[in-house]
């Protein structure tokens, strides 16, 4: 595995609010060796580099340029094909957006079980929020508080409010029997 030659541009505020720490010790660099089992993993990229260009498959530059850096939380799995694999690339997901790389410096975070593109429900919590279904359409990362919002979109209106993972269920077809339970 090749480590860049030039620097990374890291976001000017990488301090924690509250501890006055640096925050790089949390920073990791995902390993897509193809001879290893690559877990699927959740990271945000809150910087970019001018070697962009030489981690990202030639096929989707373009995509990758559009969408990193930014708070986006992504998924990351192995290729499904043994050639990518072979060369060092995962599959970088948000929503139904992929793109192919090799091991980029991110930021590792713990899913909380919903992906772009979910369908939730906003718990009412007895009455506290307006209850309803909508679908997720942004995930990011917020470093202040150390968690991921989610827009959602319901009714084909984008709902202003940020939610939480606490506030979200996953939402079950009608008809779908096999679904988890929906109780609050």
């Amino acid at each position: 595995m090749k480590t860049p030659e030039t620097s990374i541009r890291l976001d000017t505020d990488l301090t924690d609010r509250e501890t006055g720490e640096n925050s790089m010790d949390l920073i990791s660099s995902f390993d897509s060796k193809p001879d290893l089992k690559m877990p699927i993993k959740h990271g945000v990229f809150l910087w970019g580099s001018n070697r962009l260009a030489e981690w990202v498959h030639p096929d989707e530059q373009a995509l990758a340029e559009e969408i990193v850096p930014g708070y986006r939380v992504f998924r990351r799995e192995p290729c499904l094909g043994q050639l990518d694999r072979d060369d060092g690339y995962a599959r970088l997901w948000y929503g139904q957006q992929s793109f192919r790389a090799k091991p980029i410096v991110w930021l590792e975070v713990e899913p909380e079980g919903f992906a772009v593109g979910d369908r939730v429900e906003v718990k009412s919590e007895y009455g506290k929020r307006q209850p309803g279904l909508a679908t997720i359409v942004e995930m990011k990362w917020n470093r202040y508080e150390k968690r991921i919002e989610y827009s959602l979109r319901g009714n084909d209106l984008t709902l202003e409010r940020i939610y939480h993972a606490d506030e979200l269920r996953s939402a079950v077809e009608l008809n779908d029997s096999a679904g988890p339970e929906l109780a609050d």
